[in-house]
């Protein structure tokens, strides 16, 4: 809602409400008790672990946001709000035996009640001026954080603490060109898995465990982006640079019993930054497009593994180039290839990852008809392991419309090649995984549509 009496006064007001609940029930079965020392099976038939899930999340936002002209080149705007977060969080692991009745694991330290809230409100401004092409917009704001959090009813933490947060925009704006340099201290603050402090099943092998005594991440975030845009070369540049440092952030902690983990979370001021650099070109002609891009980052970071610290590094870097065609009377077709590079290691621990894509994409309408067609190869291979895999998709189409008529007739033919299954071998500091991703076989549908 925006209010304007004057010129130089207008008022923004904005009111925000969202829900959202997720409920999910998870089976596994087991041939063997799996974390024998925690979680106490009866003996069985077979093992058989349930899992009950369910979310309820509330948020909102209630904003007043004042614009005021002080002069031609000087602007201020004054902001103040209140947020709020309230987050229902339960959980529920427990054993299913063959005659029906339940092993439940409550007194082993499973099962979660939790009820998450945090709040703040906030005050702060923006200052706007301009110098010659250049725009500078510092500002600042104030946070003051409430948070409780109670499991089953019990008082588990009540905090509130203070951040300043701020700011800075520069742009410059020249013909064609657009350079833009953004520069924010931001605080986040978890959701109530994180603070929900009794056991709950992963996946097969994981054990979680949130840490109530966790506060919020705070992070340096810097971007620098340049466009050109011009219409008459037909030629568009992109290039953005980003950085992030990590003052005080939550950080995993493992704990490894054979192939089992237990997995954590800690509040940590040991830093960690991360850099990232993108560019993308593009040019057209009459009847033809090329466009390119590239990217890249790097990354340290460090986890608490088996009560010792570890230092990681992650490099990645990959590109992408496609040409398009479309002259009138021709097929039009996209032909390109990406490739994906992942380099992380640590002092006891390298993964060299890659992947290439070669696709191809083709349309062809004649008449009434419309002709599609899409073929992509995918190559992954795990250079450390020197495992590799491989495996192509196409589809095709064909559609007719009569002109004038609001029927529509279509063939469509998916997974023409009959591909069983997509596999992916990957390994990372604790385990080695095969993953199977089954597809749907080869089916021809036949689309019957009108149009009103």
């Amino acid at each position: 809602m925006n209010s304007q009496p004057k010129f130089e006064h207008t008022s923004r007001l904005t009111v925000e409400h969202n829900f959202k609940i997720e409920k999910n029930n998870k089976d596994w079965w087991f041939n063997r008790p799996v974390f024998s020392n925690l979680i106490p099976f009866e003996e069985d038939e077979s093992y058989n672990f349930l899992q009950d899930y369910i979310s309820t999340v509330h948020t909102g936002r209630l904003e007043y946001k004042h614009y005021w002209v002080v002069a031609p080149m000087h602007h201020i705007y004054p902001i103040t709000g209140y947020y709020f977060y309230q987050q229902d969080y339960e959980t529920e692991d427990y054993q299913l035996l063959h005659d029906g009745s339940f092993n439940r694991f409550d007194s082993a330290g499973f099962n979660n009640r939790l009820d998450y809230e945090i709040m703040y409100p906030y005050v702060g401004f923006q200052y706007k001026t301009q110098v010659g092409r250049v725009t500078f917009r510092p500002g600042v704001l104030y946070h003051h954080y409430f948070w409780k959090v109670n499991q089953f009813e019990e008082q588990l933490v009540q905090k509130n603490k203070g951040l300043w947060l701020p700011q800075l925009l520069v742009e410059l704006k020249y013909r064609s060109h657009n350079l833009k340099l953004n520069y924010n201290l931001k605080s986040t603050f978890e959701d109530a898995k994180a603070y929900a402090n009794r056991y709950s099943l992963s996946s097969f092998n994981q054990l979680y465990q949130g840490n109530e005594n966790v506060e919020n991440s705070v992070y340096h975030a810097i971007t620098f982006n340049y466009q050109n845009l011009s219409r008459i070369a037909r030629t568009m540049y992109h290039v953005q640079l980003g950085y992030n440092r990590k003052k005080k952030s939550i950080k995993q902690t493992t704990l490894l019993e054979g192939i089992d983990q237990i997995q954590s979370i800690m509040y940590s001021n040991i830093p960690e930054n991360n850099y990232n650099a993108s560019a993308s070109f593009s040019k057209s002609w009459s009847a033809f497009s090329l466009a390119t891009s590239i990217q890249a980052g790097f990354s340290d970071y460090n986890q608490w593994i088996n009560y010792k610290f570890m230092e990681y590094q992650s490099k990645n870097y990959g590109y992408q180039i496609a040409a398009t065609s479309w002259k009138e009377g021709w097929p039009n077709v996209r032909l390109g290839i990406s490739q994906f590079f992942i380099n992380s290691q640590s002092e006891s621990y390298q993964n060299k990852y890659w992947t290439a894509n070669p696709f191809v994409e083709l349309s062809y309408k004649l008449g009434g008809f419309i002709m599609r067609m899409d073929y992509n190869f995918t190559y992954n291979k795990q250079v450390t392991a020197r495992q590799s895999e491989s495996y192509d998709m196409a589809n095709a189409s064909l559609y007719y419309n009569k002109e004038d008529s609001p029927w529509g007739f279509e063939i469509r033919m998916n997974n023409l090649f009959n591909i069983q299954y997509k596999s992916n071998h990957s390994f990372n500091q604790f385990m080695i995984y095969d993953r199977w991703t089954y597809i749907q076989p080869r089916v021809a549908l036949f689309v019957l549509s009108y149009n009103l």
